[in-house]
C-alpha cells in the first residue's frame, strides 16, 4: 500500500514539473538550435567567363539551387557536406565544402563539341565566277577595284544607284546624281581646277599658316580603275549601276585616300565583256548562303579545353592546384600553351600573381625562338597590363622577325601604349628607311596594305593625322583592331551590323615569304545604325593560338579609351559568338 502510494506522489511530481518546463518555454524565444550557414560563391568556365543555370545538390539530400546569369549561387550546406555540380556541356564535379562560407570560386571544364562540318566548308564562299554570274540579277552586288562587293554580305552603308535612273540632263551625269545623294555638292571650274565632288558638307579649317584647309574631295573607281577626277567624259547611257561609298566603309576598303568618299562606277561596255563564257544562274534564293542564319545567334564560342586542364577542375584548394601543375609540367612542358593557360588560370581563378608570373616567365624562357607562343606571352601581358613587360618581348620579337612590317607596328604600339612617343616614331622611321633602301620588302597589294598605310593604328602619331583631321569625326568613331598570333592560322571572323548586314575578314597562311606580312587588320563602327555590332568567329584552322581585340572608343579624340580581350582559338569549338560592341554607348557586350 505503501508503495503504491509512493508511486502516485512521484508521478504528480513530475506532472508537476513537466507543467513548469512546458511554460517556462511558451516564453523563450524561438530560434533554431542547429541552423545551416549558407555557402554562396561563382562558377566559371576555365577561362573565366560565368556559367548561368548551373545545378548545385547538396549529396545525399534534396537541397539545391542553380546560379543566376552572373553565375553567382547560394545555399545551405555544412562544413564536410559535398556539392553536385552540373550544367549541360560541362563534365560534373563534387565539391567539399570547407571553413570558408563565402567567396568561393568553381571552375568546370566544358565537354567539347565540334559544329557540324557543314557549317562552315569553304564551299560556302562565292568565287568570283559565282558573283559574276549573278551580277546581273543581284542588284546588290558592285564591281571594284579589289573584287567585287556586296552588299547583303558588308556592315557598311552604300547607296546603289541604276544606270537607268540617271537622266541626261546638264554637263555631265553628276547633275542628276545629286537628285540621289542628299548634301552632295559639284564644283566646277572656275571655283575649281576641275570637277570636284564633295559627298558631304564638312567644316573648312584653318591650319597655323592661316591657309584653309578644304573637306577631302570624292574620288572614283570606275571599271576598277581609281581615279582622283570625276569621270565626266562618261554619258549616264553609258552606266550600268553606281554605289556611293562614305565614312567607314570607303576609309576601311580604300584606306586614307578614301576619306572623302568614294563614287563607283560599273559601265556597261565593261558589264558586256565580263558576261562572255558567263553561265547565268537565276535561282539566286537557292544560292543563297545559309551562315546567316548560324551566326545571327549569341551562341557564346567555347574553345576545346586541353586534357591538362580538366584535373584543374577539381582542385579544391591552392595546393591542390599546384600540386596537379608539378605533376601537368612533367607531361606538357614542351607546349608553349600549357604555361600560357596555367598562368591565366592561377591569376583568376585562386588570385596568384606570383605563380602566374613565374609561368610566363618559363615561355620566354624555353621558347626563346618561338614567334607564334613571343606573340602569345606579349598579348598575355598586354591585357595583364604589364605594358612593360609586353614591349620587352615585341622587342625581342622584332631582333627575330625584322623584315616584317607587323614587327615594327607592335613595337610601336607598345611605346604608344606607354606613352613614349618620341621611341614610337623612332621606330617607324626605322621601318620607312627600311622599305625605302629595299624595294623588295614592299608591302603586299590589297585590303592589307591600304588598311595600314605605314600603321596608321593610331592616327595620333604617324603621318596619317594630315588627312585623318579632314575626316571631321565630332561624334564617337569605334576602332577595332584585330591581331592574331600565328601567321600560319587560317581564321575567318564575320562582322554582324544592327541591321542584320555582314563582312567577314580572312586570315591566311601565306605561301610566300614572311617579308611584308601582316597579321592584324582594323575596321571602324560609328553610332549609326544603332544597336549591336556582333563579331563571331566563322572558320579556324591550324594549331591552337590567341587572337587579340582592341576597341578604341571616341578613337582619335582626347577622351579616347581601349579595351583589350584576349580569344585563345582552337581547331575544335563550340558557338561562335565572341563578342558585342554598342558604339552608341561605347560598350562591350560579352
Amino acid at each position: 500500500m505503501k508503495f503504491i502510494l509512493f508511486r502516485t506522489y512521484l508521478v504528480k511530481t513530475i506532472m508537476k514539473k513537466g507543467l513548469l518546463i512546458l511554460s517556462l518555454l511558451c516564453f523563450l524565444p524561438l530560434h533554431p538550435q542547429n541552423a545551416t550557414p549558407l555557402v554562396s560563391g561563382k562558377i566559371t568556365d576555365v577561362w573565366g567567363t560565368p556559367i548561368p543555370n548551373v545545378n548545385l545538390l547538396v549529396k545525399d539530400t534534396t537541397i539545391g539551387t542553380q546560379t543566376d546569369e552572373s553565375g553567382v549561387f547560394s545555399l545551405s550546406a555544412q562544413t564536410g557536406e559535398i556539392l553536385i555540380i552540373s550544367s549541360i556541356g560541362y563534365g560534373t564535379i563534387e565539391y567539399r565544402v570547407t571553413e570558408k562560407r563565402s567567396g568561393i570560386l568553381i571552375t568546370l571544364s566544358p565537354m567539347t563539341t565540334k559544329l557540324n562540318e557543314v557549317v562552315v566548308e569553304k564551299r560556302k564562299r562565292k568565287t568570283k565566277q559565282d558573283l559574276l554570274a549573278d551580277y546581273a540579277e543581284n542588284k546588290n552586288l558592285i564591281k571594284t577595284s579589289f573584287g567585287i562587293l556586296d552588299k547583303d554580305r558588308s556592315s557598311s552603308s552604300m547607296r546603289f544607284v541604276e544606270g537607268d535612273d540617271l537622266a541626261n540632263v546638264g554637263p555631265d551625269f553628276l547633275m542628276t546624281l545629286k537628285n540621289h545623294v542628299p548634301g552632295m555638292r559639284v564644283v566646277r571650274p572656275p571655283y575649281a581646277n576641275d570637277v570636284e565632288v564633295y559627298l558631304r558638307r564638312m567644316s573648312f579649317s584653318i591650319d597655323t599658316s592661316g591657309a584653309m584647309n578644304a573637306a577631302p574631295k570624292a574620288i572614283f573607281d570606275v571599271d576598277g580603275i581609281i581615279l582622283e577626277t570625276a569621270p565626266t567624259y562618261l554619258n549616264a547611257s553609258d552606266i550600268d549601276r553606281l554605289v556611293v561609298l562614305e565614312r567607314n566603309g570607303a576609309i576601311s576598303r580604300y584606306g586614307p585616300r578614301g576619306i572623302g568618299g568614294v563614287i563607283i562606277i560599273n559601265t556597261k561596255g565593261k558589264n558586256q565583256m565580263d558576261e562572255r563564257g558567263i553561265e547565268r544562274r537565276y535561282d539566286n534564293s537557292a544560292m543563297r548562303d545559309s551562315l546567316y542564319d548560324l551566326f545571327a545567334s549569341k551562341t557564346y564560342y567555347a574553345p576545346l579545353t586541353p586534357h591538362y586542364m580538366d584535373g584543374f577542375a577539381m582542385a579544391a584548394s591552392k595546393p591542390e592546384a599546384r600540386a596537379i601543375l608539378q605533376d601537368q609540367m612533367e607531361i606538357h612542358g614542351k607546349d608553349p600553351n600549357f604555361y600560357l593557360d596555367l598562368a591565366y588560370y592561377f591569376k583568376e581563378r585562386w588570385q596568384d600573381p606570383k605563380i602566374s608570373g613565374l609561368l610566363l616567365d618559363e615561355v620566354q624562357n624555353k621558347f626563346p625562338d618561338n614567334l607564334p607562343a613571343l606573340k602569345s606571352l606579349a598579348y598575355r601581358y598586354g591585357t595583364m597590363g604589364q605594358n612593360e613587360k609586353a614591349l620587352e618581348v615585341y622587342h625581342k620579337i622584332l631582333q627575330l622577325d625584322e623584315s616584317s612590317p607587323q614587327s615594327y607596328e607592335d613595337v610601336v604600339l607598345a611605346h604608344l601604349q606607354l606613352h613614349q612617343d618620341e621611341k614610337a616614331r623612332e621606330v617607324s622611321l626605322q621601318y620607312q628607311s627600311l622599305i625605302a633602301d629595299s624595294p623588295a620588302t614592299a608591302e603586299p597589294a590589297g585590303d592589307e596594305n591600304e588598311n595600314h598605310q605605314h600603321f596608321p593604328i593610331h592616327r595620333r602619331f604617324l603621318n596619317v593625322g594630315k588627312d585623318s583631321k579632314n575626316l571631321d569625326f565630332n561624334a564617337s568613331l569605334t576602332c577595332v583592331n584585330i591581331a592574331i598570333a600565328n601567321k600560319d592560322a587560317h581564321t575567318t571572323l564575320r562582322i554582324i551590323d544592327p541591321e542584320a548586314n555582314s563582312t567577314t575578314w580572312t586570315h591566311a597562311p601565306s605561301t610566300e615569304s614572311k617579308t611584308g606580312m601582316y597579321m592584324s587588320t582594323q575596321f571602324f563602327i560609328e553610332q549609326e545604325p544603332k544597336g549591336e555590332w556582333q563579331v563571331k568567329l566563322q572558320q579556324f584552322e591550324g594549331a591552337p593560338t590567341f587572337i587579340r581585340f582592341t576597341v578604341f572608343f571616341d578613337y582619335g579624340l582626347p577622351s579616347e579609351y581601349k579595351r583589350v580581350m584576349l580569344f585563345k582559338l582552337t581547331p575544335d569549338y563550340s558557338g561562335n559568338h565572341l563578342f558585342s560592341i554598342n558604339a552608341a554607348s561605347n560598350t562591350i557586350l560579352e
